[in-house]
């Protein structure tokens, strides 16, 4: 069985995008420790007394935080990404809602929006 291919692009968004993007963020600094998986490397995130996430008007506390590197099935505007930034949240009134916010990384030569 193969694994389906994500590209990331705003080509690929539709509809309304008014609730997509009610996102706002305060990510402040953990005293996380590293723990290198092979191609991830996995890093626990410290609880905040406020959840530093609000998407469409709920609070997310962060759970984990992670970078992937060789991996080929993620795509940016159609170029395969060189790593991937996943942040886990929980919803802090209902630990069953998950937000998941992806951000593509791609070696560059220090020229583009993200560098």
């Amino acid at each position: 069985m193969s694994k389906q291919t994500l590209n990331i692009s705003e080509n690929n968004i539709a509809g309304k995008c008014d609730l997509k993007c009610a996102y706002s963020y305060n990510y402040t600094e953990s005293s996380c420790i590293v723990n290198n998986n092979i191609n991830t490397l996995m890093m626990p995130y410290d609880k905040q007394n406020i959840a530093p996430v609000t998407y469409n008007g709920e609070k997310y506390q962060v759970t984990k935080v992670d970078i992937k590197h060789n991996i080929s099935n993620i795509q940016f505007d159609g170029k395969v990404v060189d790593g991937l930034l996943s942040i886990e949240h929980n919803g802090s009134t209902d630990p069953s809602k998950t937000l998941l916010v992806l951000i593509p990384l791609l070696k560059g030569s220090g020229n583009a929006k993200s560098s």
